[in-house]
């Protein structure tokens, strides 16, 4: 057989990672006839206090009484964990005198597009793989135990444009532009589509899998898996931030063209995650094999997710162009303790003499808040061109305790004298609060000016809040 140890302490000091960029793209002071184009460009800045991959892996023939065995402890004492992207302009960015802006487009084709900005932070990953497999498994099993304890200190990310306030301690968050900015835009075309900026913040995070495949037979109780997974975040709050414009700024005139789709913002923290997961696979008979997983995972900061993005298309003066704002998307999920628990057992022919067991155990005692707001506005005198905003989404999820637990079986012939039981305790004592908004500017409608048409469709707004959730 084969066993693995881990052991991981971070005592205390903070762990940072800053991704900053002033103006990334495109620049020019007068541009006619021309084309710019700023695509596929990646910001990330990752931080992460603690992290373990372990894998244990035995295969052979005829296996037994063969373990494989991971134990993985990590434990943070003291210390804030952050990631940052600091970003003012992304795309073909605006030229200025001073505060103001001052070039000019004309009849340029420009796409911003496949930009992406992510800042991810944790305190503890761990992701553990036990997997054995032969032509039979006599008493051959795998064992796993996980287990994070955060005693204290913050996790955050955050995407936004940090604007330094004299004298504040700390950088004021802004929003960061993805798109074009200009003084004026005459005819031609601004595209901008399919740019992401994502923030996630997580204390505790885990993946354990065991997995056992045998060719033909697997029989007896040390057979089979035990995965424990232990969570507890004693105190320090996740949070996550991400204050993005996309769209095209600047005067329109002369036929300009607006398509500003498919972008997204979004925003996640959670304060406790796992994915547990035993599979046991037999090609012939699975006989008696132990079937034990059991996720217990504790909370008692808070939790915020926070996104705000605004989709801007400019202003028009005299101008004949279409204007789309379509399938743009901004998300926050805000969620304390998270457990997805999977037994999953697979036998060709028959299957006897198991008893399997799910327990999984949540209690979350801190404050939970998922805010989203989008706003869209369409200004200035138009004239003859045609407005879209549709397909847009907009949606907030806050939840205390989350879980999916599942037993799964297959069996091709005969399923006798087995059994299965499966524990859900979930107990939520803190505030759960989510808000999902779609706005247009302030003190004026979304849409205004002489435009031939108006087209207002399947934009959703979805804001979802419970305390527990199985």
């Amino acid at each position: 057989g084969a066993a693995m140890n881990n052991l991981q302490s971070h005592v205390g000091g903070n762990v940072s990672a800053t991704t900053e960029v002033t103006a990334l793209g495109s620049r020019a002071l007068f541009s006619q006839d021309g084309s710019q184009t700023v695509t596929g460009n990646k910001l990330q800045a990752t931080a992460q206090s603690t992290r373990a991959s372990n894998a244990v892996s035995i295969a052979g023939g005829a296996l037994n009484f063969t373990p494989a065995a991971i134990i993985s402890t990590q434990t943070h004492t003291a210390g804030n964990t952050s990631a940052t992207v600091d970003v003012a302009q992304l795309g073909s960015v605006r030229t200025t005198l001073g505060p103001l802006p001052v070039n000019t487009f004309t009849r340029d084709q420009q796409t911003v597009s496949g930009n992406t900005l992510n800042a991810t932070a944790s305190s503890q990953t761990a992701s553990n793989q036990a997997a054995i497999s032969g032509t039979s498994l006599d008493n051959a099993g795998a064992l796993i135990a996980n287990t994070q304890t955060h005693v204290s200190g913050n996790v955050s990310a955050t995407v936004a444009n940090l604007n330094q306030v004299s004298p504040a301690p700390a950088p004021s968050p802004i929003m960061t532009m993805v798109g074009v900015g200009a003084l004026s835009l005459s005819g031609g075309q601004s595209i901008v589509s399919g740019n992401n900026a994502s923030a996630d913040a997580n204390i505790n995070l885990a993946a354990n899998t065991a997995a056992l495949k045998s060719d033909t037979s697997m029989n007896g109780a040390g057979s089979g898996a035990i995965l424990g997974n232990v969570q507890d975040a004693q105190g320090g709050n996740a949070t996550s931030l991400v204050q993005v414009d996309f769209g095209v700024s600047g005067l329109r005139s002369g036929g300009h063209e607006a398509i500003v789709s498919d972008n997204s913002a979004s925003a996640s923290a959670s304060q406790n995650q796992a994915i547990n997961t035993i599979s046991l696979k037999a090609g012939t008979n699975l006989v008696a094999p132990t079937l034990q997983l059991g996720s217990d995972q504790k909370a008692a900061g808070n939790t915020s997710a926070t996104v705000a993005t605004n989709l801007l298309t400019g202003t028009g003066a005299g101008n004949s162009g279409a204007t789309t704002v379509s399938g743009n998307q901004a998300s926050t999920s805000a969620r304390a303790n998270v457990a997805n628990n999977v037994l999953a057992l697979d036998s060709t022919t028959a299957s006897g003499g198991l008893v399997g067991m799910l327990s999984n155990v949540q209690a979350n005692m801190g404050q939970v808040n998922a805010n989203t707001s989008m706003t869209i506005g369409v200004q200035g005198a138009l004239d003859t061109g045609a407005v879209t905003v549709s397909g847009n989404v907009v949606d907030a999820l806050g939840a205390g305790n989350a879980a999916l637990n599942s037993i799964n079986a297959t069996v091709g012939t005969a399923f006798n004298g087995n059994g299965a039981n499966l524990l859900n305790t979930q107990t939520n004592n803190g505030a759960i609060t989510a808000t999902a908004a779609l706005n247009a500017p302030a003190g004026q409608p979304m849409v205004s000016g002489g435009a031939s048409t108006v087209n207002l469709l399947n934009n959703t707004v979805t804001a979802t809040a419970y305390g527990n959730n199985a």
